[in-house]
């Protein structure tokens, strides 16, 4: 079930790094996730750069009628891949994008009619290709998660992941700060991710961002 895990890293409009020299990269690095923004006991691991999330990114902004997101950021950073044993995780993806009409844009389809079947449908998909045969997740559903607010807008999904024996929760918010796009994933197993963690986790993150 742990396949998971490379799914955590996602984000909605971004992915993978661009090169240290792009415009905006310290402005992308200040607002990343950050080990001091989670509780104690929390650890770091490597972040997932697998080559496919890059696909993975341009056929979910083409499902939700958004242009290839290669075309529009000016810089990006992943963060590591921040856990609690394997029962809880949580990373981020932050990117600029060229001007405030893209951010708009962006955010406008996060919260249109075909968000949250683009999401299901690349979820499933990046589950399905990590899974171990017999290890695949019965079944995923994606809703809207209101109840969650930073910065100047956020879009915020939960999706739920049924396996053989247990399941599990996967929290995606994304929240924009002028030309800033964050996207924030907080993965839980057996119960939701807590939410008092994760608006303490986006106030950190957001307060970084506006200095």
């Amino acid at each position: 079930m742990w396949a998971v895990a490379g799914v955590v890293a996602v984000a909605l409009l971004g992915a993978a790094c661009t090169s240290d020299a792009d415009r905006g990269k310290a402005e992308v690095e200040a607002a990343t996730l950050r080990i001091e923004d989670l509780p104690p006991g929390w650890v770091a691991s490597p972040p997932d750069t697998a080559v496919e999330n890059e696909g993975d990114a341009s056929r979910f902004a083409q499902c939700v009628g958004r242009p290839e997101p290669k075309t529009v950021r000016t810089a990006t950073e992943v963060s590591p891949e921040f856990h609690v044993e394997e029962r809880s995780r949580a990373s981020s993806t932050v990117q600029t994008v060229r001007n405030l009409d893209i951010v708009r844009d962006d955010f406008a389809a996060l919260d249109g009619d075909r968000a949250v079947g683009c999401l299901r449908q690349r979820l499933r998909a990046q589950l399905d290709r990590q899974s171990t045969p017999g290890s695949a997740p019965r079944d995923v559903t994606v809703a809207r998660l209101p109840g969650l607010a930073a910065g100047e807008g956020t879009v915020s999904f939960r999706a739920t992941i049924t396996y053989p024996t247990s399941t599990a929760y996967l929290d995606l918010v994304n929240v924009r700060m002028g030309k800033l796009e964050m996207s924030v994933a907080f993965f839980n197993q057996g119960e939701p991710f807590s939410a008092d963690v994760e608006r303490s986790v986006l106030t950190r993150m957001v307060d970084r961002a506006g200095k």
